[in-house]
C-alpha cells in the first residue's frame, strides 16, 4: 500500500493543536454552564480534528479519495460533539471516535 502522504503530513499540519486536558474540561463547564455553547462546541471540533485524521486513516483504503474519508469523519465528529451529554461521566473523546467510525460505516454500508 503506497504512503500517503497528504493525510500524514500535510492535512495534519494545517490543523488546530489539540486540547490540554485543562482547556477541555473548561469547554465542557461552560457548555454545561450555557456559556458561548456555539463557540466552546466550535472549538472542540476543531481541537480534534487530528482524531478524525487517525481513524479516517484506518478506512482510507475504502474511498476513492483519502479528503473523503476526513470529510465523512468530520461529519461524524460534528454529530458527536452535538449529541455528546456534557453532564455524564463518559470522555467526550471516546463518544466522538465511536460517532466518527459509525459515520465512515453508515456512508461505505451506502445508509
Amino acid at each position: 500500500m503506497k504512503e500517503n502522504k497528504f493525510l500524514n503530513d500535510e492535512i495534519k499540519r494545517s490543523l488546530p493543536r489539540s486540547l490540554s486536558e485543562d482547556e477541555q474540561n473548561k469547554i465542557i463547564l461552560n457548555i454545561q454552564n450555557g456559556i458561548k455553547v456555539n463557540e466552546m462546541k466550535t472549538k472542540l471540533i476543531e481541537s480534534n480534528l487530528r482524531v478524525v485524521v487517525d481513524i479516517a486513516k484506518k478506512y482510507e483504503k475504502y474511498f476513492e479519495n483519502e479528503k473523503d474519508a476526513v470529510a465523512i469523519g468530520a461529519l461524524g465528529l460534528i454529530r458527536g460533539i452535538n449529541t455528546f451529554d456534557y453532564g455524564s461521566k463518559t470522555e467526550i473523546l471516546t463518544h466522538i471516535e465511536k460517532s466518527i467510525e459509525n459515520q465512515l460505516l453508515k456512508f461505505l454500508k451506502g445508509v
